[in-house]
C-alpha cells in the first residue's frame, strides 16, 4: 500500500510544477495567489525560463520596449479651451516600462499592462490634457500654439507618471483637433481674417519696397547725371585754363598756308584787308 501511495506521488508530482518563458524584451512577474505569503516578489524575473507551482503561483509578463498607443474615434480625449469651447481629439503616446518598477506596478493595479495602458494611463492623459487645454485659447489649440499644447501636457504627464514606473516619450495629435460647427466657424473667420492682413500688410512691404528701388533707381540716375556733368565742368575748367594767347598763335601758325588772311581779329577791332 505504501509503494502504491508513493508511486501515485511521483506520477503527481510534474504536473504540480509549471513552466513559461519570459521573452526578450519583456520582464515577468511571480504572482503567489494564496496562503500567508501572498505577494509579489521584489524584483522582476529577467528573459529565460520560470518554474513556478501552477496551483498557488501564476506569472506575468510585462514589455519594457516601446509601446504605441493611440485614442481615436470614440476613445479620443474631449478637453476644453480657456473660453470653454469643446475640443475632442485623437491623441497618440509613445512610452516605455521601467523594469524595477515593475512590480510595484502590478502590486498597485493588478492588471496586464493593456488594461493599465487604456484605464489608467488613459485618464491620467486625459485629465492633464484638461488642465493644460484650458489656459488656452481655441484659436491657439488649432493653430501656431497646438505643439505648445502637446509640449506642455508631455511635461504635466512626465510628473505624473515618472515614480509609477512609466518614461514618455511622446504625446501627439493623430488628426486635427475637432470642435462643434459653431466653435470652427468661429476659428475659420479669425484665421481668414488674420490672413487678410498679412496679405495686406505683405501688399504695403512689396509697394514700401518697390517704392525705395524707384528712388533708389532715381537717386542713381541723378547722381550719375551729376557726376556726368561735373566731370565735364572740370574738363571745360581745365580746357579753358589751358587756352593761352600763346597757344592761339601757335595753333594758328600750324595751320597757316602762308597766305595773308582777309581778317584779322584782334580784342579792340578787326582790320580787312583790301584786295590786290
Amino acid at each position: 500500500m505504501k509503494w502504491l501511495l508513493l508511486s501515485l506521488l511521483l506520477l503527481m508530482a510534474p504536473g504540480c510544477a509549471g513552466c513559461t518563458r519570459v521573452e526578450p524584451g519583456f520582464v515577468g512577474i511571480k504572482v503567489n495567489m494564496y496562503g500567508s505569503q501572498k505577494g509579489v516578489e521584489d524584483f522582476p524575473l529577467q528573459t529565460g525560463r520560470v518554474w513556478y507551482n501552477p496551483f498557488t503561483e501564476e506569472v506575468y509578463t510585462y514589455p519594457t520596449f516601446m509601446q504605441n498607443m493611440a485614442w481615436v474615434d470614440k476613445e479620443s480625449i474631449t478637453f476644453n479651451s480657456v473660453e470653454g469651447s469643446s475640443i475632442s481629439a485623437d491623441v497618440g503616446i509613445n512610452y516605455t516600462l521601467e523594469a524595477d518598477k515593475v512590480p510595484h506596478l502590478f502590486i498597485e493595479f493588478r492588471q496586464d499592462i493593456n488594461s493599465i495602458t487604456h484605464g489608467y494611463l488613459r485618464n491620467q492623459v486625459r485629465d492633464a490634457f484638461g488642465r493644460v487645454a484650458g489656459t488656452y485659447k481655441a484659436i491657439e489649440i488649432f493653430g501656431e500654439k497646438k505643439q505648445a499644447l502637446l509640449d506642455a501636457v508631455k511635461q504635466d504627464l512626465e510628473h505624473k507618471l515618472r515614480e509609477k514606473g512609466f518614461s514618455l516619450d511622446t504625446v501627439s495629435f493623430m488628426s486635427a483637433p475637432r470642435a462643434d460647427e459653431r466653435v470652427m466657424q468661429s476659428i475659420n473667420s479669425v484665421i481668414e481674417a488674420t490672413q487678410k492682413a498679412i496679405e495686406a500688410e505683405n501688399k504695403v512691404r512689396q509697394v514700401e519696397a518697390e517704392a525705395k528701388q524707384s528712388i533708389a533707381t532715381a537717386n542713381g540716375k541723378a547722381q550719375s547725371i551729376l557726376a556726368e556733368a561735373k566731370a565735364q565742368a572740370e574738363a571745360n575748367e581745365l580746357l579753358t585754363k589751358s587756352i593761352t594767347p600763346e597757344l592761339v598763335r601757335y595753333r594758328m601758325l600750324e595751320k597757316w598756308d602762308g597766305v595773308a588772311p582777309r581778317v584779322l581779329g584782334g580784342d579792340a577791332q578787326l582790320l580787312i584787308q583790301d584786295k590786290d
